[in-house]
Formats: structure tokens, C-alpha cells, sequence
């Protein structure tokens, strides 16, 4: 098993290896562009020490060689050697102890071979820090330079021009040491402000904790809460609005079964009451009280069936089949269901279904029963009439199914299409609430409009083009 990492301690390290990181670029950064202005800086100063010296040896001479007022910020100075590493210039008598000493300290190094002809770069000696350069010359030794000369007397010399930036290495050194004291006092601070960070995050998910474990036990939980961030108190409205949410289906759940149980109650207790007289000999008409039993299983099927087609629907466990299908052949089909009962009881049912395909798409089947559950309705309260029309716009099928019964009253209005509500003269309760999700199912809508002489439901699906 993959081990778990900790949130915690990835916000702990991610902030502090930024810093370090970001620090220690530049920290190396700044090293390399001032080493590189340094190198920059010193080889200029050098080169043009060369360029005097290339200028007599060439025997073009160079005046400014003996001026007093330099205008270099660093001194550079330089030494001859002879072809046996012999120091031929500057002359040990016109030099000062110290001055002599260094000099001879950087042969030293030139004849263990830390020095190649034409290379530069820096080298230490009595703990200070010297640039420097090589060159050979191929000439005569005129006592102060090199010089082309006559070829039979040329000798080979070897000058190594060299200048102290001890002052440069050190304010190097030193600004190594800010950067790196910067670095570790910067990944401190960051440690110490994520370190209380950290605290409140903790403090903030031990809350939200506390929280969901009230949820989980089913506990009431404050509707306004605070967890210090933002994202922490918009879990928690989440949460609390998925625990109403759930606590909302649990009641409709407790209220379906309450309602199925009393639905299913009364007409078995009607069954048993009458297969208890027959069995008794205390029932003289037999053949009503079997009619009875008949309707009341009958009655007790369909609502079985009505209550298993909602759970169904609920588990979104329904297996329908989505296929295209013309609206007005289901109108028909239901209005010829619906003719044989309406005639019976003196009820007429006038249809306009129009000439035009009303294309749709979904379970023809689904939208039979929606609209037969809206029949039955109005054959149960019509007086004379129930008219079906259909049309349609652009976008959408209209079906249009009317009576001219008493109406819905103002308070049942709200209620007609939740489970097991009944009206005035209702049936099961369960036939509109099928009805709407149905229609909501094919991404449609329902609407109802009722006065005393008229009750019309309006169905709204989505037409196929």
C-alpha cells in the first residue's frame, strides 16, 4: 500500500525550498556576473599594461608609461624572467623587502608549474589575491623591457603581469557571506511564518473534523460557521447544504413508506375483512364481496406498480429505451384508451392533433403513461368534456390536456404533483408525481392552470429536428 504523505508538511516544505532555491540562484548568480566583471575589470587593466609593453617592444616606445597620476583603480605591475626562470626585472635593489618577497613568492608558483605562457587568472599568495597574466617574448633585454633587438642575440623571456584585488576578493567574500546569511535567515522567517500557518491550518482542520463528524452522526449543525479560510467554510456550506439535502430525502423516504404502508393497508384490510366473511359463512352476497376483493387487488397491483416504477426512477434503474418517435401517435393512442370509459359516463373527447410531425425523442412509453395518469385525473373529475391538443414551436412540443371539471382547489395546488398527496376525490397520489418525472426526465417541464369549468395541464418537451 502507497504510504500516505501529510498535507501538512508539504505546505511546510514547499514555501522553504522556494526560498532556498530562489536564494541560491542568486546567491550563484551574483557570484558568477561579479567573478565575470572582476575577470572583466582586472584583464582590461592588465591588457593594457601589454599594450605598453608590446608598444617598446616593437620599438614605437609609450609615453604615458612613466606618468605619476594613474588613472587605473587598480596598480598593476609586472616581472620579467629569463629563459631559466631567473627574475631579470624589476632588480632586487630598487625594491622594497615586502615587494621583493611577493615577487619572488609568485615565481615560486610560476616554476611549480601553477603558470602557463598567455594563461590568466587568480592565484594566493600570503593570504592576499592576485590577478594575473603571462605572455612570452622572443628579444633583448634592454633593462627595463623587452624589445625586438637583432635576431642572432634574441633570447626567450617569459612576463607575468599581475594586480592585487584582495580589496574585490574580499568584498566578494563578504557578499557571499550576506547572501548565504540572508538565505538561512530567509528559510528561518519562512520556516517560523509557515510553522504558524501550519497552527491555524491544523486548528482550522480539526474544526472542519469536528464538523463532518457531527454530519456523520447525524447531528443538527450550525448553518454559519467560521474555519479562518475561505475554502475550509465553503466545504462546510457544502457539507451542510448535502446534510439538508440528505436529511430532506430521508424525511420524503420515511413519508413514502408511511404513505405506501396506509395506501397499501386499506385495501387489504377491505381484501381480508371480506375472505374472513366468506370463509365464516357471514357474507350473503358472495359474488359482490369477490367483486370487491377483485378491485381491491387490482387496486393494490397498480399501486405496487406505480410505487416500484418511482423507485425505479429514483435509482435511475428504469430501463427505458430512447428512440425517436412521433408525439401525436401516442396522443392518439391514448385518447382510444381513454374513449371506451369517457362514453361510458357521458364524457366527450374532442382532440386536435394537428396535420405536422411532432418529432421527439425518448421513451414513447414513459410519455403514454404521463399522459394517461393526466387522463385518468381528468375523466375522474370531468363534467362533459376533456379536449387534447398538441402543437408546437421552434424548440418545443406544447400538449395541452383540459377538462371541464370543478377545478383544483388553491390549497392543493402546490401539492398535486408530491408523492401520495391526494386531493379532493384522488386516487393513489402517485400517477402526477409519476407524470412530472417523466416529463422532467425527457428535459421537459410541466405547468398547470385550474379555475371552477377548467383545469388544464400544459406538458412542455423538447422537439427533435
Amino acid at each position: 500500500m502507497k504510504k500516505e504523505k501529510k498535507l501538512k508538511n508539504s505546505l511546510i516544505m514547499l514555501p522553504v525550498m522556494i526560498v532556498l532555491v530562489t536564494v541560491s540562484i542568486i546567491l550563484i548568480a551574483a557570484n558568477f556576473s561579479i567573478q565575470g566583471y572582476i575577470l572583466r575589470f582586472t584583464g582590461k587593466h592588465i591588457e593594457d599594461r601589454f599594450e605598453i609593453l608590446d608598444a617598446y617592444y616593437n620599438e614605437t616606445g609609450y609615453e604615458g608609461y612613466y606618468e605619476q597620476d594613474s588613472p587605473y583603480v587598480l596598480y598593476v605591475e609586472h616581472l620579467i624572467l629569463d629563459n631559466e626562470n631567473q627574475i631579470i626585472y624589476p632588480d632586487e635593489a630598487y625594491e622594497s623587502e615586502d615587494s621583493w618577497k611577493l615577487i619572488t613568492e609568485i615565481v615560486k608558483k610560476y616554476e611549480k608549474g601553477g603558470l602557463f605562457s598567455s594563461e590568466k587568472g587568480k592565484i594566493r599568495v600570503n593570504n592576499k589575491t592576485y590577478f594575473y597574466q603571462t605572455k612570452q617574448y622572443t628579444g633583448e633585454f634592454d633593462d627595463f623591457f623587452i624589445i625586438k633587438g637583432r635576431e642572432d642575440a634574441a633570447k626567450s623571456y617569459v612576463v607575468l603581469a599581475y594586480t592585487d584585488i584582495s580589496v574585490i576578493a574580499g568584498f566578494l567574500r563578504f557578499l557571499n557571506f550576506v547572501l548565504l546569511a540572508q538565505m538561512i535567515l530567509s528559510a528561518i522567517a519562512g520556516l517560523l511564518i509557515v510553522f504558524l500557518i501550519n497552527a491555524k491550518i491544523n486548528l482550522a482542520f480539526g474544526k472542519l473534523k469536528k464538523y463532518i463528524e457531527k454530519a456523520q452522526r447525524k447531528e443538527k449543525l450550525p448553518q454559519e460557521v467560521s474555519f479562518f479560510y475561505q475554502e475550509f467554510n465553503e466545504v462546510a456550506r457544502a457539507l451542510f447544504q448535502m446534510s439538508q439535502m440528505v436529511e430532506e430525502a430521508e424525511k420524503k423516504q420515511e413519508s413514502f413508506f408511511q404513505n405506501a404502508s396506509h395506501e397499501l393497508r386499506t385495501p387489504l384490510m377491505s381484501i381480508q375483512g371480506y375472505a374472513e366473511g366468506i370463509m365464516l359463512d357471514a357474507v350473503e352476497d358472495e359474488k359482490t364481496a369477490a367483486e370487491i376483493i377483485l378491485k381491491n387487488s387490482e387496486k393494490m397491483s397498480s399501486l405496487v406498480d406505480e410505487i416500484l416504477f418511482l423507485s425505479k426512477m429514483d435509482m435511475n434503474k428504469l430501463q427505458d429505451s430512447p428512440h425517436p418517435f412521433d408525439v401525436r401517435e401516442v396522443l392518439s393512442l391514448c385518447i382510444l384508451q381513454t374513449k371506451e370509459e369517457a362514453e361510458i359516463k357521458g364524457i366527450s373527447v374532442v382532440s386536435e392533433l394537428g396535420e405536422d410531425e411532432l418529432p421527439a425523442y425518448g421513451d414513447d412509453k414513459l410519455l403514454e403513461r404521463a399522459v394517461m395518469n393526466i387522463l385518468s385525473n381528468a375523466l375522474r373529475y370531468a363534467r362533459t368534456k376533456i379536449g387534447v391538443l398538441c402543437g408546437h414551436t421552434s424548440k418545443r412540443i406544447i400538449i395541452k390536456i383540459a377538462d371541464d371539471g370543478h377545478g383544483i382547489s388553491e390549497e392543493d395546488k402546490p401539492h398535486i404533483f408530491e408523492r401520495f398527496y391526494k386531493g379532493k376525490g384522488g386516487n393513489t397520489g402517485i400517477g402526477l408525481a409519476i407524470t412530472a418525472e417523466v416529463i422532467k426526465k425527457m428535459g421537459g417541464s410541466i405547468q398547470i392552470h385550474s379555475e371552477d369549468g377548467l383545469t388544464e395541464f400544459t406538458l412542455i418537451i423538447p422537439l427533435r429536428k
